[in-house]
């Protein structure tokens, strides 16, 4: 079904043409013109990526803030409102900082919690993902986040097995209420419009606030400093942070060893080492 179709179909308006603006290991994204002028983001969601359109759109709505409102979604396409790409700025960067504090804000019952009618088993680029309220944070980033990737990683022949004995320990952190988090916040996933920031491609969970801006930090994001600035003026982070951000940044870069291969491997034994063990 083509772009134009499905978001005729989802919002009962006629849709009129369509082009490609963005692809990506989650799907692919067309800017749809309507009939009546206005344009829409139509997402395609990858196979075989079950329950992926229904997770982002629950992802969305749970966080709320700074991110693209949903208009509709079936189980392959999720049509949302369309921002106008813009450049970067520091002062976009700020107020991105100060959104993301108010994202982290918002109440959540615990560690691995999904968001509010999401599915538990949810995607995370191309790899599964599962979502489940956890009793510490501890318990959730060994089990949820550092232990399945580990194993699908030597599965698929992009860990050996002495590397993966580096992740074989128990990791801590200062003891703080679980947050919402974005949950794959690497800079491809902030949309700069025309006026602000916006975060897209969510794989939101209830998690540790300190792993979004690890994962920011991880592959670079313009005025990142303006943006940890800002956050921090709003939300000071627990003594000591700087320290763990390696330890934050175990679960993106095993995902992508997982799904990627190798070239990502190195990366996660070193920043496995050079984490803070409890």
């Amino acid at each position: 079904m083509s772009a134009t179709d499905a978001v005729t179909r989802l919002l009962g308006s006629t849709a009129t043409s369509e082009r490609v603006v963005g692809a990506g290991a989650s799907g692919t994204v067309h800017r749809v013109e309507l009939a009546d002028g206005r344009a829409v983001a139509a997402k395609e969601r990858s196979a075989p990526e079950r329950d992926g359109t229904r997770a982002e759109a629950a992802s969305l709505a749970w966080l709320g803030i700074a991110v693209p409102e949903v208009l509709a979604w079936d189980e392959d396409w999720l049509v949302m409102r369309y921002v106008e790409p813009g450049e970067p700025t520091a002062l976009a960067a700020e107020e991105l900082g100060r959104a993301l504090a108010a994202i982290h804000a918002q109440p959540v019952t615990a560690y691995g919690a999904p968001p509010t009618g999401g599915p538990r088993d949810a995607w995370i680029g191309p790899v599964p993902m599962r979502n489940e309220e956890c009793g510490s944070w501890a318990e959730f980033y060994s089990r949820l986040r550092v232990e399945p990737y580990v194993r699908m990683a030597v599965d698929r022949g992009h860990l050996t097995r002495d590397e993966a004995r580096e992740f074989d320990r128990t990791w801590s952190v200062p003891d703080e209420a679980p947050a919402r988090v974005h949950g794959d916040l690497w800079n491809g996933n902030v949309h700069w419009g025309r006026e602000r920031a916006w975060l897209i491609d969510p794989a939101a969970h209830g998690g540790h606030r300190e792993s979004d801006l690890a994962m920011l930090e991880l592959f670079g994001c313009p005025h990142l400093e303006r943006v940890r600035a800002a956050y921090l003026e709003v939300a000071p982070l627990a003594d000591g942070w700087r320290d763990r951000v390696a330890l934050h940044q175990l679960f993106p870069l095993l995902v992508h060893t997982a799904a990627f291969g190798r070239g990502y491997a190195g990366r996660a034994v070193e920043a496995a080492r050079r984490t803070v063990v409890g």
